[in-house]
């Protein structure tokens, strides 16, 4: 569609229809006819146009080499309607007709629902066999298009060419456009044509067009519109039906509305493309002085541009170059520290410090039953939480460490005895630096459990021996429980892994003297099966703390270290039931 806005860099053009030229121009008050003449042959134009130094003319295409089309648009800002145009000219046109020879624009109408006439033309038949004219910008129009300018808004026009009739009717709310293959002479025929259009947009037509015979018909209304937008008319009927379509045409042509405008802009060729950069310069370098100017400039590029490039480049090397030996040595240092991670997380784990730093993370509340650890399957943990809010605090405190990745919970289920649960996830880096999460160094889960009573301190006693003086056992004391609490752990992992709450339950016990452990007179009193068996999990785990304890103290009889001992094997027995069979 010939519909993009052109620029009017040309006030002054030059109309041909068939051999009658109008040469116009635009003014303030409309357009100006400067000169009308009838050429006696196609070959005068050029002379014509020289004369008037006109460079753009527009032609005016018959009507049996267009096709013709009619409706209204919605009336829009400039640029909005020129596409509205375009599209509707797509639809509504034939498809073998090119885009630059297509063209669709709005005309002079009344309408009362703030909408526009608009006509959609297209040239169908080749173009003349003719010479090209001397002018810099030649364009077409279709017969019906100049036709429509020449009416007025609400009238009638019919134009009689060679081999067609154009018909441009406006009613109240339609407007018509037509393009006939006609014979001229067929006066009948033609009045026919004329009154079946009117019927078409609901107007009447007038008299004074279908009575008549001559080649351009104009109602009344029409003439008086023309004459008032057109200086230098002439209203006889001879002369307008010589120049009055080449004077429509002008009148498209010129108008300030570019969606006017576009109706004079069907093309024989389509445009010429902008040329690119490449082709530009090639014109350009083609003129002989600029040729030598390149090509100096390419000789200079081609001697100095390699030395200014080593230049630059050993600048660059120089500077980067200054503290190489030492980037090399940190380099080595880095690739040897690099690969000795790599081989550790690829080969073995620091098991102890992944296992210190899972304990750190357990919260108290949770026991571990089992734990696995292994760079084929990661990280697989079951055991038993109090309530799901300590089961979620456990994988909070385990995402924090950033040695895991994709942890979830496989199982959770709420029992008498706590929240059974299985934990998987990836190892994700087992080297990394990990900050406890619970610091159980500093709050043992004795403090934790029955407050700073149950602190360790050292244990004083009283040798048996002559000299009755007071000894610090201390030292003994505690590799005697160290020994006891290993004894009992060793035995507990062979099942499994424990938590730092149950390892530092073993290592605990309530304190019943200042000291911070028993002495021989606080020996726990002697249980039956039936009160073990009576006993929840969290009674029997303080019990056999208390008798773990007493168990350790140096000097104790024989006879009562060895009931105590099966004590704590019959409450550990007793925890594992109250807790389904885990390990505590």
């Amino acid at each position: 569609m010939a519909t993009t806005t052109p620029t009017n860099e040309h006030p002054r053009l030059a109309a041909l229809h068939e051999l009658g030229l109008v040469v116009a121009e635009q003014t303030p008050r409309g357009v100006r006819v400067i000169e009308a003449r009838t050429l006696g042959a196609i070959a005068e134009l050029p002379a014509a146009l020289a004369h008037h130094r006109v460079h753009h003319l527009v032609r005016v295409l018959p009507a049996a080499d267009t096709v013709c089309r009619a409706a209204r648009v919605d009336n829009a800002p400039t640029a909005e309607l020129l596409s509205a145009l375009a599209l509707l000219g797509e639809a509504s046109l034939p498809e073998s007709a090119p885009p630059h020879r297509r063209a669709g624009g709005v005309v002079p109408d009344l309408s009362a629902d703030a909408k526009r006439g608009a006509i959609f033309t297209a040239w169908i038949t080749p173009p003349p066999d003719e010479p090209d004219l001397p002018v810099e910008d030649e364009t077409f129009i279709a017969a019906a298009a100049a036709l429509a300018m020449l009416r007025a808004p609400s009238g009638l026009a019919v134009l009689c060419d060679r081999a067609g009739v154009s018909i441009v009717a406006s009613g109240p709310d339609r407007l018509a456009a037509r393009a006939i293959v006609e014979d001229p002479a067929n006066h009948a025929a033609i009045a026919l044509r004329v009154a079946e259009t009117c019927r078409a947009v609901g107007a009447s037509p007038a008299s004074e067009v279908i009575d008549s015979h001559a080649r351009l018909r104009l109602d009344a209304a029409s003439r008086a519109a023309l004459a008032s937008r057109v200086e230098g008319l002439v209203s006889e009927q001879r002369w307008l039906d010589q120049y009055a379509v080449a004077i429509g045409a002008a009148l498209a042509a010129l108008s300030t509305d570019p969606a006017t405008r576009s109706l004079a802009l069907l093309r024989d060729q389509p445009p010429a493309e902008r040329r690119s950069a490449p082709e530009r310069f090639v014109e350009w370098v083609s003129v002989p002085r600029h040729a030598i100017a390149a090509g100096l400039a390419a000789a200079a590029l081609i001697f100095l541009a390699p030395l200014g490039i080593a230049a630059a480049r050993s600048a660059v090397l120089k500077g980067k170059s200054a503290n190489l030996q030492q980037v090399d040595a940190q380099r080595a240092a880095l690739a040897k520290q690099a690969a000795m991670y790599q081989q550790l997380e690829t080969t073995r784990w620091p098991m102890t410090k992944l296992l210190g730093d899972i304990s750190a993370a357990t919260p108290q509340g949770v026991i571990v039953e089992v734990l696995r650890l292994s760079p084929e399957q990661g990280m697989m943990m079951k055991g038993t939480a109090d309530s799901q809010e300590v089961l979620g605090k456990l994988q909070s405190h385990l995402n924090q460490t950033g040695l895991f990745d994709k942890l979830k919970i496989d199982r959770a289920v709420s029992g008498s005895s706590g929240v059974e649960f299985d934990i998987s996830a990836n190892v994700l880096n087992p080297t990394t630096y990990v900050k406890p999460v619970e610091d159980f160094a500093e709050q043992p889960l004795a403090v934790r459990l029955y407050g700073e009573a149950a602190r360790n301190a050292p244990i004083v006693a009283t040798d048996s021996g002559p000299s009755d003086r007071p000894r610090d056992t201390a030292s003994n004391g505690a590799g005697n429980s160290s020994r006891d609490t290993n004894r009992d752990s060793g035995r507990d992992s062979a099942r499994d892994s424990r938590s730092p709450a149950a390892a530092d339950s073993s290592r605990s016990s309530r304190p019943s003297s200042g000291s911070g452990l028993p002495s021989l007179a606080d020996v726990p009193p002697e249980l039956s099966d039936a009160q073990i068996a009576a006993m929840d999990r969290t009674t029997a785990m303080k019990e056999m703390v208390a008798r773990r304890r007493a168990s350790a103290v140096q000097g104790i009889d024989p006879g009562v270290k060895a009931r105590l001992d099966t004590e704590v094997t019959k409450l550990q027995d007793r925890m594992k039931a109250a807790s389904g069979g885990g390990t505590t």
